[in-house]
């Protein structure tokens, strides 16, 4: 117990057997002045005696708040070190988003795809995004609509178009989910670079043109033994 709640309980104890004694004293006298002199501080002492109960009540109240609030912050701070850690140990650029559209963290891989600290990532956010996306639907209001959809289904999933500052376009699979954070929700997004599955599906999809001109090379281009004329493809 804190040594301030010890000493008023002392001081309350003092009065009220200074109040007791008081009105012994006036009982046990036959002098009426004397009694009411003695009934006025017996009064006064018991009064004093009744403020500092009260306010040794308020400060065991109070103090029991604190230790309370105080756990509850060493709780809170824990798992927000907890929650850092599960953020940056995902391959995947991860931003923590709240209820008003607001980023409120990222994780280091974030940090590196777009090449910014987090001072900077956080403070020009929205210049990682153009005004349109290829789908030609604006930016803003489409990640509205999707962070909308994830607060209230749980989860959502869509490609989704960034850029680093000089403009380099960078296209995401963007997964968003509700997750409990304090006794709030959030939602986090979870991005994966797709330049590389596109590169490969461009050179997938160039090959099948490729393929689909030598089906059709009329017949005039064929030796008369039979062998193709040997035609050089150049990839861009």
């Amino acid at each position: 117990m804190d040594t301030k709640i010890k000493q008023i309980i002392v001081l309350v104890f003092i009065f009220s057997i200074t109040a007791v004694s008081f009105i012994d004293c006036s009982m046990e006298s036959g002098n009426l002045s004397l009694n009411i002199n003695s009934n006025y501080l017996a009064l006064f002492a018991l009064g004093l005696a009744l403020m500092l109960a009260i306010l040794t009540i308020l400060l065991i109240k109070n103090h029991k708040t604190q230790v309370l609030y105080k756990a509850a912050m060493s709780q809170i701070e824990e798992a927000n070190k907890h929650f850092g850690i599960m953020l940056n140990a995902t391959p995947l650029i991860c931003n923590l988003w709240s209820k008003d559209y607001q980023v409120i963290d990222c994780n280091e891989e974030a940090l590196k795809l777009y090449e910014m600290d987090k001072k900077e990532y956080m403070s020009r956010f929205l210049e990682l995004t153009p005004e349109f996306q290829p789908n030609g639907l604006r930016t803003a209001d489409h990640a509205r609509n999707m962070l909308d959809m994830a607060f209230r289904e749980g989860k959502c999933v869509f490609e989704s178009t960034t850029q680093k500052l000089d403009g380099t376009p960078i296209p995401l699979e963007v997964t968003l989910i509700r997750v409990a954070y304090g006794d709030d929700y959030v939602v986090v997004g979870y991005g994966r670079d797709l330049r590389e599955h596109k590169k490969m599906i461009d050179g997938i999809k160039q090959r099948e043109k490729m393929l689909e001109v030598l089906t059709r090379t009329p017949s005039c281009l064929w030796h008369s033994t039979k062998k193709p004329l040997r035609i050089s493809w150049q990839m861009d």
